[in-house]
């Protein structure tokens, strides 16, 4: 007999310990979630709380959330006077230039002179886990702020160096012994609509994600939900090595954003925290030859 808690064939379910990872990518997190019933407590059936009703969610990860959008290009044009883009000088071939190309002179090429140009300096790749887990007592609009400049942040490192973007959610439900991970690539170029719903509206995570990941367990979600293994510090310090193991980089290339409590950086003062985030990943203005 097939388990009915078993999650559609494009989502790939590892155990690691007690533990459980789900790893699929937006269409196979789209696919478990339509296949998941509405069985949660009164809690998550708090439209309010969770930003948008469980029916209206499993149809946003496929349509996407355009308000987001909007809400991450206003953090994008703000974000243009406080931080520079990556970039360097590179000496190219031209018609007229300082220099001459001694090889292409001889060949009777056009392009014999060389000129010194800014360009865009690629960085090294990097891997964003943003965890859309958080406190219960957050509200949706502040989850939707976080999440408006989380999405700005990968859109603003994607003009400089490859990104890989996971949305993930850890969570442990108090029936089950081990927690519960749930990783969902969003794939580049970005779809921006589903993006803004996966890393920028609460209900990807108050509706489905919490509905999906008990089930790994053997649980259907009742709202019994708390941080990963108990410990949300652990969490936080781990988190980033447990998603790069599970896709095989190094942690040293990625980046977690680790689930937000009352306080915090990204919700306080966004534009702050989207200019030292891109201090740090994105790279400053080079100037060398």
């Amino acid at each position: 007999m097939a388990d009915r808690f078993a999650p559609p064939a494009s989502v790939v379910v590892r155990t690691m310990g007690k533990d459980r990872l789900a790893q699929c990518d937006l269409g196979g997190f789209a696919d478990w979630a339509e296949a998941t019933p509405d069985t949660r407590d009164t809690r998550e059936k708090n439209d309010d709380w969770a930003g948008a009703s469980f029916k209206d969610a499993q149809k946003f990860i496929r349509s996407g959330d355009l308000p987001g959008v909007a809400a991450s290009d206003k953090y994008l044009s703000d974000m243009e006077s406080i931080t520079p883009a990556s970039r360097k000088w590179r000496i190219v071939p031209a018609l007229a230039g300082g220099a001459v190309n001694v090889g292409a002179y001889l060949a009777s090429s056009p392009m014999s002179m060389r000129i010194r140009q800014r360009m865009v300096a690629e960085g090294a790749p990097l891997t964003v886990f943003c965890d859309i887990v958080s406190s219960g007592g957050i509200g949706a609009k502040s989850l939707q702020k976080r999440g408006a400049a989380v999405l700005a942040l990968v859109r603003a490192l994607s003009i400089n160096r490859p990104v890989t973007v996971y949305a993930v959610a850890g969570m442990k439900d108090s029936r089950a012994n081990g927690s519960a991970f749930v990783m969902v690539n969003i794939p580049q170029p970005l779809d921006l609509a589903r993006a803004a719903f996966m890393l920028a509206h609460p209900a990807a995570v108050r509706q489905l994600a919490y509905a999906c990941g008990p089930r790994l367990h053997g649980h259907d979600a009742n709202g019994s939900l708390h941080w990963a293994w108990d410990d949300c510090d652990r969490y936080r310090r781990v988190g980033c090595k447990l998603y790069a193991d599970a896709i095989g980089v190094d942690a040293a290339d990625c980046l977690f954003v680790p689930p937000p409590h009352m306080n915090d950086a990204v919700m306080d003062n966004p534009a702050k925290w989207l200019a030292d985030m891109m201090q740090k990943y994105g790279g400053a203005l080079e100037e060398a030859a």
